[in-house]
């Protein structure tokens, strides 16, 4: 047992010195070491030695060569030497059976040794598998509440949107509106599409506080602007009905033309709006998004 525990201390010591200064970084810091070193990448000298040379060889296998055998060993050998976005990587990899014959457990362990340093994104990759149960792991929202917090109360947005929906919902915590609300807004205030989108709705219903249609309307606009289908729908039909906005039977159809083209399928109230308009109107609204769906498709305002 003695020889066990110290074998074990010099394995950790030993990784910990071979990736000191970036054992946890972000994928985001990890995708700019790479950029960082593409030139030494490309040319095939930059130091295999190195967890981050690794993963980001890793990262070229798959994206130029379409090698995802020769990903999972880049990645399994940069985790190995406790590289935090390597791990996150050969944990996805592991979810979804990309390269690798899916395995709940591995993606598991993979995360959570990320998560274990301090990574929001693992944190939250990790509390994601046994909220929704994926990749064969049994379902436990309990389980996923307490990385949920960790990695919202660092900022990240999913976790953030995550726990407010096991909040709203009364999933492994105690329902509570309120706080679900609270959590949106962080979410929603920094950029999150969906966040966006329950919150509007808890502004135009007056879930957890106040009911403020024209406020919900505006959220439910933010999120139908960021690509978020089911927003769409919704603002199509609070211009069809004038709740929270003006009515305008244009916007009304334009929108609900939108949501058709995001989901291949049309909404049967695009119908009934479209019978009150004039054949014009009916082919500027269509006219309209048709643009507006090639803007947003491009990433254009």
């Amino acid at each position: 047992m003695a020889k066990s525990i110290l074998y074990a201390g010099v394995f950790w010591l030993a990784v910990m010195a071979a990736c000191p200064a970036h054992a946890a970084d972000t994928s985001d810091q990890a995708q700019a070491h790479c950029q960082d070193n593409l030139k030494d990448l490309l040319a095939g000298t930059a130091d295999p030695a190195s967890p981050v040379m690794q993963y980001c060889m890793g990262m070229i296998s798959y994206a130029r060569d379409h090698d995802k055998a020769a990903f999972v060993d880049h990645m399994r050998k940069s985790a190995e030497a406790g590289y935090a976005p390597a791990q996150i990587e050969l944990g996805q990899s592991y979810q979804d059976g990309d390269g690798v014959a899916q395995d709940g457990q591995e993606a598991l362990k993979w995360y959570l040794a990320a998560a274990e340093q301090g990574v929001a994104e693992a944190q939250n990759d990790y509390g994601f598998v046994y909220f929704y149960g994926k990749a064969g792991v049994a379902k436990d929202e309990a389980k996923a509440i307490p990385w949920f917090r960790k990695a919202a109360d660092q900022g990240d947005t999913n976790s953030q949107t995550l726990l407010a929906e096991a909040y709203y919902n009364g999933h492994g915590v105690t329902q509570d509106y309120v706080e679900a609300r609270r959590l949106y807004t962080l979410a929603a205030d920094a950029g999150h599409p969906f966040a966006m989108f329950v919150l509007g709705i808890m502004y135009l219903d007056g879930k957890g506080g106040e009911k403020d249609p024209a406020k919900g309307a505006d959220w439910v606009h933010k999120a139908a602007e960021r690509k978020i289908s089911n927003a769409q729908t919704v603002l199509a039909s609070l211009y069809a009905t004038g709740r929270g906005v003006t009515a305008d039977d244009g916007a009304a159809l334009m929108w609900y033309e939108i949501a058709a083209l995001s989901t291949g399928k049309r909404d049967p109230a695009a119908d009934r709006v479209e019978a009150r308009m004039t054949p014009e109107a009916v082919k500027q609204a269509k006219d309209e998004a048709d643009l507006r769906w090639a803007q947003m498709s491009s990433g254009a305002s």
